[in-house]
């Protein structure tokens, strides 16, 4: 995150010291002191924004957690029932992957939990997705081009668009 709002400030800086060798009449010491201010409001702000997400992500993945560890567990076999016979192995996987983004307990995750409401699905996206892809479909991250379904609704939808990946 230090390194990102650097990078910013420096481009920022020198995107005004470029832009201020168009106005002859200052003077060197004045074009630097603003370009550097130009730098460092917005390398500060971008640090800012940084720690602002930072701790909206801990806060979110904390509270799925705690909604997951305050569940009854279900076995997987139990899981592993409500799918067809052909994506049960898909489902299982998803599952795991889940379970191991919010670093909660598997047998907490059910197949018709809400994205939304149980996972905060739009907040993690595309991360949470690319993980359960990488832990289903290893092979598909090679692919060009890979596109998140925009009509998921619950762990069931979401094993079915994982199969279809």
């Amino acid at each position: 995150m230090l390194a990102l709002a650097l990078t910013v400030g420096v481009v920022f800086f020198i995107l005004a010291l470029i832009f201020s060798a168009f106005d002859p009449d200052q003077t060197w010491a004045f074009r630097l002191t603003m370009a550097a201010s130009f730098g460092g409001m917005a390398a500060f702000s971008t640090a800012i924004l940084g720690v602002r997400d930072q701790v909206q992500s801990r806060s979110k993945l904390r509270n799925v957690r705690r909604i997951l560890t305050q569940r009854s567990p279900q076995a997987e076999a139990d899981f592993a029932a409500e799918f067809p016979h052909w994506s049960a192995p898909t489902a299982i996987k998803t599952r795991r992957g889940l379970a191991e983004f919010f670093n909660a307990p598997e047998d907490r995750v059910f197949p018709g939990d809400d994205l939304e409401d149980t996972y905060g699905f739009s907040f993690f996206l595309p991360q949470l997705y690319f993980h359960l892809i990488s832990r289903t479909h290893p092979e598909a991250l090679e692919s060009p081009s890979i596109n998140i379904p925009s009509d998921l609704v619950t762990v069931r939808d979401l094993v079915a668009a994982l199969n279809r990946t």
